[in-house]
């Protein structure tokens, strides 16, 4: 599925089930939970003996009949669609273990494999990507099941530039029998593979985003502009460069502009549709501005002055 299990997107409750069904002692802290995830994300959880089998079943159908209320939902903003996603995919994975339970009832059973249906139906409608308006229509793709993303990273390492490596190797061709050259090909050491890589500087302290910060992708996105700007830059080029950079879900928004070939332009406007609400886009739009009136200046030519400006 292309819907990603993000712990900044799961209540604590939630977290201390992911912890407890992965057979850890949870965090008491919130922060100290969705670290403890993120590091344990690969670990298989299992059915253990502390669960109560009919508070977790009461749990799971309260949590069940929200859901379906959300998923009927005719519409969604990209981060709304990202934490519910998170939610869909914590509780199918969580009525999937409630099935595993020993000892439980046909009823219940019968309950487990119906909703995990409705919430796959969910997760797969989840998974389409509504783009932008261009030329007046609105087009859609879907998420590749498979696809390379960034992994998940520590906090502290999580500013750590992608290592730049540079071949020190070419190939020339090599002289046949004959005098004459052929197709054979034989590595030969270049000195320029000992040479820094042009953009090393300007990743040494690029940033690895995931695009639930919106400080943080503002950030990125100036990066990016400022790279952008290198010479002889595609934006293929630049669209490749930046899947290392991105966690999920930015990464999947990279990855599916990728695969379609669209412009970094497109891409830019699809992403601040996607992570950023509507409020927050208003504020960054508003620019501030401080001008003291001079001493000699009438309140007439101070506001002018503040309007050409503006």
């Amino acid at each position: 599925m292309a819907v990603s299990l993000v712990p900044e997107h799961l209540r604590k409750p939630e977290l201390v089930f992911e912890m407890q069904s992965r057979s850890l002692v949870p965090d008491p802290d919130v922060k100290g939970l969705r670290a403890q995830l993120r590091s344990h994300m690969g670990v298989k959880r299992a059915w253990q003996p502390s669960f109560v089998f009919e508070s977790e079943f009461d749990a799971c159908k309260t949590r069940m009949e929200e859901l379906e209320d959300d998923i009927d939902m005719p519409s969604l903003s990209g981060s709304a669609r990202a934490r519910l996603g998170s939610q869909i995919l914590h509780w199918h994975d969580r009525i999937e273990l409630l099935a595993s339970a020993p000892g439980i009832d046909v009823d219940s059973l019968k309950w487990t494999r119906e909703a995990c249906v409705k919430l796959r139906t969910a997760l797969e409608s989840l998974a389409e990507v509504k783009s932008v308006k261009e030329k007046g229509s609105i087009f859609s793709e879907s998420v590749p099941n498979g696809f390379l993303a960034a992994p998940l990273i520590p906090d502290h390492v999580s500013r750590e530039p992608a290592p730049i490596l540079a071949n020190p190797t070419c190939l020339e061709p090599t002289p046949e029998g004959d005098g004459e050259y052929g197709r054979g090909l034989v590595p030969k050491f270049s000195c320029f593979g000992k040479l820094p890589h042009p953009l090393a500087a300007a990743f040494q302290n690029f940033p690895r985003v995931d695009g639930l910060d919106v400080n943080a992708l503002v950030i990125f996105l100036r990066e990016v502009f400022r790279l952008r700007e290198f010479p002889g830059m595609t934006d293929e080029t630049l669209m490749q460069m930046l899947a290392s950079f991105c966690l999920k879900p930015l990464s999947e928004r990279v990855v599916d502009c990728v695969r379609r070939g669209v412009p970094f332009d497109r891409f830019h406007a699809e992403v601040l549709e996607f992570f950023i609400p509507i409020r927050v886009m208003e504020r960054l739009r508003v620019e501030l501005l401080y001008r003291p009136q001079a001493p000699v200046e009438t309140l007439s030519q101070f506001v002018g002055e503040i309007r050409e400006v503006a």
